[in-house]
């Protein structure tokens, strides 16, 4: 048979203490309830501003103090949601449009749209890839699909013509 060590026993009798007075020995109406705050901003050690989250928004930043992510509504009360590279350049944006559709861009380095997904004007889904300018190169959506040259000029067109029937050009 094991012997229990009296050093042993404190330290069991310590652990179920330290349980019941943070489980045990609360009342049922034990509970922080609502907390209201106008704005919370979280600094690291330093006093790098790191968060805040106030205003409708939320903002992160990284220990730079550049920008890395914002959530929050925009002026039309959609929400959206902006994410930034290691500079604060813009990287990414998720949201909704001034007509109420959702749409996804992507941008590259020197902050130039390299994509879109989302909904165009005449409220039907559409994707458009463009190059390092910023110039379309492809699009699709509305039933054809377009290609463009380094120039800007349409070098395929693929879709339905106007009687109806498929069409490539």
């Amino acid at each position: 048979m094991k012997v229990l060590d009296i050093k042993s026993i404190i330290i069991g009798i310590l652990i179920t203490l330290l349980f019941l007075a943070v489980y045990g020995f609360r009342s049922e109406t034990d509970e922080l309830g609502h907390l209201v705050v106008k704005s919370i901003t979280v600094e690291d050690d330093r006093g790098v501003i790191m968060g805040y989250l106030g205003n409708g928004y939320m903002q992160t930043y990284n220990q730079f103090g550049e920008p890395t992510l914002f959530v929050g509504t925009g002026k039309d009360g959609g929400g959206y949601l902006r994410a930034y590279n290691g500079n604060g350049d813009e990287s990414a944006y998720v949201g909704t449009g001034r007509m109420g559709g959702g749409y996804i861009r992507t941008y590259n380095n020197d902050g130039k749209e390299t994509s879109y997904l989302g909904t165009g004007s005449d409220n039907s889904g559409q994707l458009r890839i463009y190059d390092k300018e910023g110039e379309t190169r492809s699009y699709l959506g509305d039933g054809y699909i377009q290609a463009y040259n380094q120039f800007g000029e349409r070098t395929i067109f693929l879709g339905t013509g106007t009687s109806g029937g498929g069409y490539l050009r």
